[in-house]
């Protein structure tokens, strides 16, 4: 690979399917291959054309997380890293949001969120605007991850009116996960996008409490 881009190969051309060989590198794992690519000039804020993804999207739908971690911690060190830590925060997005795991592996969410800026940023998923890391919660774990990282935004309504604790209800009914939410500050007199408060989703899931 080395001597392919020391004889000038485009080191960001796409192939027919609209993907870079760092994307490739990412999906298959490479971390030295990845790394390298990046300190010979490969874009990583290119997106495929066909899917539209970035190659970070790509190795997280393969679970290559050391290559992604890798790469952050190289992208940290660019002239030209984004002031907006927006590559760290899309990480720990795909790790929590989109492909999370709790089999306790080396790399997870709380190792990505150790490298954002804070954890109070806001995303679109799904179509749904306004949501915070706390309205994907699924274990108390995660959610202790957030609060000690200094997580303040607990009662952050998405598109749907929704904070997390109305969100946690509605997802997994665990209390273990959802009272965390609760005893963090959370608005109890808030109203969702219906009209409804926490307490009329707790008794519409079957008298959770």
């Amino acid at each position: 690979m080395t001597a392919l881009i020391n004889s000038g190969h485009d080191i960001n051309a796409l192939d027919r399917l609209g993907m870079t060989p760092l994307m490739y590198a990412g999906i298959m794992g490479l971390v030295n291959a990845v790394l390298l690519l990046l300190d010979r000039g490969a874009d990583p804020s290119l997106r495929a054309t066909k899917h539209n993804n970035l190659f970070i999207d790509f190795a997280a739908s393969r679970n290559n997380w050391d290559v992604i971690m890798a790469a952050l911690s190289r992208l940290e060190t660019r002239p030209d890293n984004d002031t907006d830590w927006t590559w760290a925060r899309h990480a720990t997005i795909l790790r929590h949001v989109e492909y999370p795991d709790h089999t306790r592996r080396r790399l997870g969410f709380k190792d990505f969120l150790a490298k954002c800026d804070t954890p109070n940023f806001i995303f679109d998923h799904n179509g749904c605007r306004g949501s915070t890391l706390m309205h994907f919660v699924t274990t108390p774990e995660d959610v202790q991850t957030l609060l000690d990282q200094g997580f303040t935004r607990i009662n952050q309504a998405n598109s749907d009116g929704h904070n997390p604790f109305m969100r946690s209800m509605r997802r997994h009914r665990e209390v273990p996960t959802i009272l965390p939410i609760l005893n963090a500050g959370t608005d109890v007199h808030h109203r969702d996008n219906n009209g409804h408060t926490a307490l009329w989703y707790a008794l519409y899931m079957e008298e959770l409490f």
